[in-house]
């Protein structure tokens, strides 16, 4: 709702500049400079970093989305959308085509299992 009264980028970016300027002159400058280059994506770091971002949000969007938002869909796709890197796009490919829980449903099993390969909750090889 405020980005129809503030420039919200503008105002994250002084928010940024603002916090950073009370760092020794050396690490403020790098580190402005790394912010910028994430938020204008001109440079192949700071496109991968923006990747990175956008991939967190579809991660959590596409939890909601198993949950039962189905609004929540629509942010995962509009990420689909912006990523630029190969990489981005095999990982929210492969997100596309799992649930939320399969990573840690794999663990669970791999877990389950003494290392003689022994299933610890049924007693069975």
């Amino acid at each position: 709702m405020a980005t129809r009264y503030i420039d919200s980028k503008e105002a994250e970016k002084n928010a940024f500049t603002e916090q950073a300027s009370q760092l020794p002159d050396e690490i403020k400058d790098q580190i402005i400079e790394y912010f910028e280059n994430i938020e204008e994506r001109n440079s192949k770091e700071g496109i991968i970093a923006k990747d990175a971002d956008w991939l967190e949000n579809a991660f959590m969007a596409k939890e909601q989305h198993d949950l039962g938002n189905q609004l929540a869909g629509e942010w995962v796709e509009n990420v689909g959308r912006t990523i630029e890197t190969d990489s981005a796009k095999e990982i929210f490919k492969t997100m596309k085509e799992t649930r939320f829980t399969d990573w840690w449903m794999n663990i669970k099993k791999f877990m389950a299992k003494k290392l003689d390969g022994t299933d610890i909750i049924h007693g069975n090889k």
